[in-house]
């Protein structure tokens, strides 16, 4: 996760060990650097590997990736750009890297890319892009399965989400998942089966697309349905979803009463139908961006 507890202008980086039921604590993170923010972390399934964003004061954001068992910096082997790379997610293994960037040249806007760290090369991915932003890129365990966020006309809203199978080239449909609204946000489960994300959706019907309050959303690709989640949305903001492994733990960020700061990281048990305590995770201050592994 991403916290603000020391330092009120710059996020920093921690990990947080959970037992599954209602007990954690605060296990670990990466070495701060002065005048720097450490954002958006992504695990591995294994909790090995942690990809994320850095954001030098005065600097464009730049990606690293960091070994958590040899508690060092590992080469991303990301070609070198001028313009910003964001949101960098990985295949188990580690092999595959996919981010959100601003490097193409025309016209404007947001694109994805997918690099095999192991060649040093960015993939072909045909049809994975298009002149609208594309980004938010959430990848499965076996790195086959590539969840995003569009603007691209053609969709069921203001912005869908997608899904792109990197081993046969196409996009794959979600039937059920899209509204008029806006869908933002995804995360994919390792196993591909369960996409997480966030949606404006009106709760009330008659109400206008995308009057709705952000509230986290489960979809099950093996139904081809939406799943309940009761007790998991509250009054304010949810967003930024990310799910354990197999599907079961879903965290997220809120901005609801009665938190300890602004925004707090909440952890839902899906077989169990509620929140989880989380004893230590939040501060006084914003933590934000979770990210979920098992580790042994």
């Amino acid at each position: 996760m991403a916290s603000y507890r020391a330092h009120v202008g710059h996020p920093y980086l921690y990990f947080y060990a959970h037992d599954g039921v209602a007990g954690g604590k605060v296990s670990g993170e990466v070495p701060r650097i002065k005048d720097r923010s450490d954002f958006e972390p992504c695990l591995t399934p294994d909790g090995r590997l942690c990809a994320y964003n850095y954001e030098d004061v005065g600097k464009q954001s730049r990606l690293a990736l960091w070994s958590v068992p040899d508690q060092r910096v590992e080469e991303t082997a990301i070609p070198e750009t001028s313009a910003v790379d964001m949101s960098p997610c990985l295949s188990a293994d580690g092999r595959l890297c996919v981010f959100a960037s601003l490097r193409r040249s025309a016209p404007s806007g947001w694109n994805l890319y997918v690099l095999d760290r192991n060649s040093k090369t960015l993939l072909e991915c045909p049809g994975l892009n298009s002149d609208d932003d594309d980004r938010m890129p959430s990848l499965s365990g076996d790195g086959r399965w590539l969840a995003f966020a569009s603007s691209r006309p053609g969709g069921a809203g203001l912005q869908d989400i997608y899904l792109y199978d990197l081993l046969e080239k196409r996009l794959e449909p979600l039937p059920g998942l899209n509204s008029p609204s806006r869908e933002t946000e995804p995360a994919i489960s390792a196993d591909g089966r369960w996409v997480a994300f966030v949606s404006t959706r009106p709760q009330q019907p008659g109400r206008p697309a995308g009057s709705g309050n952000l509230d986290v959303y489960l979809y099950d690709r093996q139904k081809r349905a939406l799943v309940p989640l009761p007790g998991l949305n509250g009054s304010g903001p949810d967003q930024s979803p990310a799910l354990s492994p197999d599907g079961r733990y879903l965290t997220f960020v809120s901005e609801r009463f009665g938190g300890e700061g602004a925004r707090d990281i909440y952890l839902y048990d899906r077989q169990a139908d509620r929140l989880l305590p989380t004893p230590g995770l939040n501060s006084a201050r914003d933590d934000t961006d979770p990210a979920l592994a098992y580790t042994r």
